[in-house]
């Protein structure tokens, strides 16, 4: 039996693919840790600044000629209605020394599944959780939480294009050298005629 020959086209096409999905799976790696860096920083970055904002608010109004602290009254995030659903919107709590909660943002739950006695930045439950300590020495620390399925969707929806993007790609590579190398090949195997040659006729000595 005559073992079965394998062709230029196949061979090529088959060398390819292996580097081909490799650069992918390499390009789509690169690219989700790089937007994964830049999103949370971004998303620390503001986290930490509506913090700090709700801290100065209740540190403004937690001396002794201010009145009390009334949540419902003092609408704060309330512009995150207009843009966001309610499981995207950032939730906060307002301990005092002890880690008592002395009020909360209307969607907050509760405090028991968050881990709050370091300040700084951390993800907890789906959360990205900022505990910031107040500076003044009244023992004011809020804590804001904001969910992560923002930040999940927008890295999944980069990704599925960035995939697609490559995929395409590679397919558009595939082709050209699929058509590439038939059309080489076509002109190898065209016949060529010798008719235009011709013999010496005087003999040889």
């Amino acid at each position: 039996m005559i073992p079965r020959r394998n062709s230029l086209l196949r061979t090529l096409l088959a060398s390819i693919a292996l580097p081909g999905a490799l650069m992918i799976m390499l390009g789509c790696l690169v690219v989700y840790n790089l937007f994964k860096e830049e999103y949370d920083e971004l998303l620390d970055i503001g986290l930490t600044a509506k913090a700090h904002l709700l801290l100065d608010v209740f540190e403004a109004r937690s001396g002794p000629d201010s009145p009390p602290i009334d949540m419902a009254t003092l609408s704060l995030l309330a512009f995150e209605k207009d843009n966001l659903n309610p499981e995207e919107r950032t939730v906060f709590w307002l301990l005092d020394a002890t880690g008592t909660v002395l009020g909360t943002s209307p969607l907050a739950q509760s405090l028991e599944t968050l881990e709050t006695a370091k300040p700084g930045l951390s993800t907890q439950g789906g959360y990205r959780v900022a505990v910031v300590p107040s500076a003044t020495g009244i023992g004011l620390t809020i804590v804001v939480a904001e969910p992560m399925d923002e930040r999940n969707e927008a890295i999944l929806d980069v990704m599925s294009a960035v995939i697609v993007g490559f995929l395409l790609l590679g397919m558009l590579f595939y082709m050209a050298a699929y058509f590439a190398v038939r059309r080489s090949t076509g002109i190898l195997a065209a016949p060529v005629s010798y008719t235009h040659l011709t013999l010496p006729t005087t003999p040889y000595v």
